[in-house]
């Protein structure tokens, strides 16, 4: 009867049971750091499309002003470094529920009866400074 109880291998010992916990718990801790790299990167994107959006807007305005009034639509943000931070030349857009800065800086170059505007955007995220750069050419109405 003793030998009877002695070999009966039924069940996990407490030392298996500790091992598969932290091996659950290694793999638990990976996805978790995959998740937050993913939410990150999601983020950066759809910020990135919201400053593409902005400058998109800003040459259907340029486009709608037409050759002669450019000037005065882009006013102090030409020729200027690109800061989320000048308030005159920056954009606030909402991102869920924070307000993101988004600036702009215009660059003109008039060729005879063209204008080659060069839009660039800029935006700060987690530390980092990104930046978008967009061109587009107007033509003087001819009458």
């Amino acid at each position: 009867m003793v030998v009877a109880v002695l070999q009966n291998n039924k069940g996990f010992t407490l030392i298996e049971m500790m091992v598969s916990l932290f091996i659950f718990s290694v793999a638990l801790l990976g996805l978790v750091a995959s998740m937050i790299t993913v939410k990150k990167m999601n983020m950066r994107n759809n910020v990135r499309n919201i400053a593409i959006e902005q400058v998109n807007n800003e040459i259907e305005k340029l486009r709608a002003y037409g050759f002669n009034k450019i000037d005065n639509l882009i006013g102090s943000c030409e020729n200027i470094e690109c800061s989320p931070a000048n308030d005159n030349c920056s954009i606030k857009a909402q991102y869920r529920n924070t307000w993101i800065s988004i600036g702009k800086s215009f660059t003109v170059n008039t060729s005879g009866t063209t204008k080659k505007i060069v839009i660039t955007s800029c935006w700060e995220l987690f530390g980092k400074k990104y930046t978008y750069t967009t061109q587009t050419y107007i033509a003087k109405d001819i009458q």
